[in-house]
């Protein structure tokens, strides 16, 4: 039961990133996690890489010749090719780390909200 409880919870967090038909799937970082990330890093513009590296859980539609050259079909999600398809993807990326940081602030603003009721 607990188990099925954390994927709700996880799956709560995420939303896709689509940029010239390539989706991200993103989680959003814990509070905790994220200053962790952002401390680990040592500024909020440094961090980008280590938050998405984090956040990222799943993509479609990324092409494994773009990443593997002389391969075919659409790349499998791997935590270890995140930084590649980031490398190659420069503007989702960004794009990815903005709505990111715009989502999570949005999440801290309610909870803080929720905990002055």
């Amino acid at each position: 039961m607990s188990d099925a409880l954390a994927r709700a919870a996880d799956a709560a967090r995420e939303f896709e990133q689509v940029h010239d038909g390539i989706a991200l799937r993103l989680r959003i970082p814990t509070r905790l996690a994220m200053r962790r990330l952002v401390a680990g890093a040592g500024s909020p513009a440094a961090a980008q890489e280590p938050v998405l590296q984090a956040a990222v859980v799943g993509w479609s539609h990324v092409p494994s010749r773009e990443i593997v050259p002389g391969t075919e079909g659409d790349l499998p999600f791997s935590p270890a090719l995140v930084p590649h398809v980031l490398d190659r993807y420069p503007v989702l990326a960004d794009n990815a780390f903005l709505a990111l940081m715009e989502s999570f602030a949005k999440r801290q603003d309610t909870a803080e909200t929720a905990a002055g009721n």
